[in-house]
């Protein structure tokens, strides 16, 4: 069983990589003065030939003997080299020679003005998709009415013992993720090819999130497989990213500016471009302060009672994760710069509520202003009250901590915080689908808590 999650955007940029071919739009392969090719001179004497000037008293007239023996001294070119240009030839070599920043403007050219084959974007197109290797496997078709429980495919399904063959010089590798070496080259290798936005302003960057650990597996503990209760029906599954299926359940993002300033310079879609920056400062100002009771954060002895607290709010749900103690301290402790996790206690010492976020770091590309952009997502929200205090308590915190910005989905109980705490509703969808198996689709706040996509 295969849980997998990705957004929309994610999709889209996976596609359009697919079968995109970076190469120079037409326009920038026309001749201009910088270059001046042989061709376009020849052409440009052949429209347009300045008079010749006479009558001047201070030009010296030329003899008929010295005009022969100038045009004896000139030597005629060779044939070829009229229609050879200047500089390279090779359209790739000539896109290689130029700067970064206009290499990225021409591929943003090029996105606007490719009419080739694009992939879906909304379900209405996704349904009159061909899916070549989609339709061979045993998921739900898209349009089709769901209304059983269960698996698709009974008993085990064919697997190849051997993988699939990979293109000469290539070779499958399982990556030691405790060697420094290994880190390295896989952030590099995510950094130059992992999915950017649309326009090319934004590129996620893993260097931080990676070194950290965010992705190594905990002793005894695969970070990949996890048991989710479906229906009442506890399932044991290997979660991955970047594959689409049938989408079990789609969940919205939504973002509370935190910097708004910032947000602004960069047309960040958590901040309305049609207002002043002055009024986005003032509707999304917060306290200075938490509130100074029972706030602290979360420690290996309170794991027990998140475990808990967790279990009994997961009856609310269709979809949730059953994680072991061990799993809820690889994911949620503290950890610097990475994971920020705290708890509400009680006068009597009980827990009341928890909320943990991680951050997410992106290289912010050709703005003058800033480099990088600190988004803090989370990751999970859970209190014994109906009172939006804690929530707003987490923004405070990562305000603090120097994030621009808060990142909420709208699944779990978010729902009851996400207008009242001035989150703004984005255009991303994260897509929640399930390999061989099939149920009605799960409205996002019947989706528990799941691991970050």
């Amino acid at each position: 069983m295969l849980l997998t999650c990705c957004s929309l955007s994610e999709l889209s940029c996976q596609g359009r990589e697919q079968g995109l071919v970076t190469l120079p739009s037409p326009r920038c392969l026309t001749p201009d003065k910088t270059q001046k090719p042989q061709l376009y001179h020849k052409i440009s004497q052949s429209i347009y030939k300045p008079p010749t000037m006479t009558g001047s008293k201070d030009e010296k007239q030329q003899t008929p003997d010295e005009s022969a023996a100038t045009k004896k001294t000139k030597k005629p070119k060779k044939r070829e080299d009229n229609w050879r240009p200047l500089g390279p030839g090779d359209p790739f070599a000539m896109l290689d020679a130029l700067p970064e920043e206009k290499q990225q403007e021409l591929q943003r050219a090029f996105h606007l003005f490719n009419f080739g084959p694009t992939q879906p974007r909304t379900l209405e197109q996704a349904k009159k998709h061909q899916y070549d290797f989609w339709d061979t496997q045993p998921v739900p078709k898209l349009g089709d009415a769901v209304t059983s429980h269960g698996p698709i495919a009974e008993g085990e399904l064919s697997v190849r013992t051997e993988p699939y063959s990979l293109p000469q010089g290539f070779s499958w590798d399982t990556l030691d993720l405790t060697s420094a070496a290994v880190l390295k080259e896989l952030c590099t290798l995510l950094n130059e090819n992992f999915t950017e936005e649309d326009d090319n302003t934004v590129r996620i960057d893993f260097t931080r999130s990676i070194s950290n650990g965010l992705c190594r597996v905990h002793s005894g503990c695969p970070s990949g497989t996890v048991v989710c209760e479906i229906y009442d029906r506890d399932i044991k599954m290997v979660q991955v990213r970047l594959f689409a299926a049938h989408p079990l359940s789609t969940c919205k993002y939504w973002h509370r500016p935190l910097n708004p300033r910032k947000l602004k310079e960069l047309n960040h879609p958590a901040v309305r471009q049609n207002i002043s920056v002055q009024r986005a400062i003032k509707l999304n100002k917060l306290p200075d302060e938490t509130t100074p009771q029972g706030l602290r954060p979360m420690t290996t002895a309170d794991m027990t009672s998140i475990h808990s607290l967790l279990q009994s709010n997961k009856s609310k749900f269709d979809l949730s994760s059953n994680f072991s103690v061990q799993q809820l301290e690889h994911w949620l402790l503290p950890r610097n710069r990475l994971v920020y996790s705290y708890v509400a206690q009680g006068e009597d010492g009980s827990l009341t509520g928890a909320f943990s976020f991680y951050s997410l770091t992106s290289k912010v590309l050709n703005n003058p202003l800033h480099t990088e952009l600190r988004e803090a997502q989370l990751l999970f929200y859970v209190s014994s009250s109906a009172d939006l205090q804690l929530m707003e308590d987490a923004l405070v915190l990562a305000k603090a901590k120097g994030f621009d910005v808060f990142t909420a989905l709208d699944f779990m109980d978010n729902q009851s915080f996400l207008e009242n705490l001035k989150f703004n509703m984005s255009n991303k969808r994260m897509n929640i689908y399930l390999y061989n198996w099939q149920c009605p689709t799960i409205n996002p706040d019947k989706v528990g808590f799941v691991l970050p996509s």
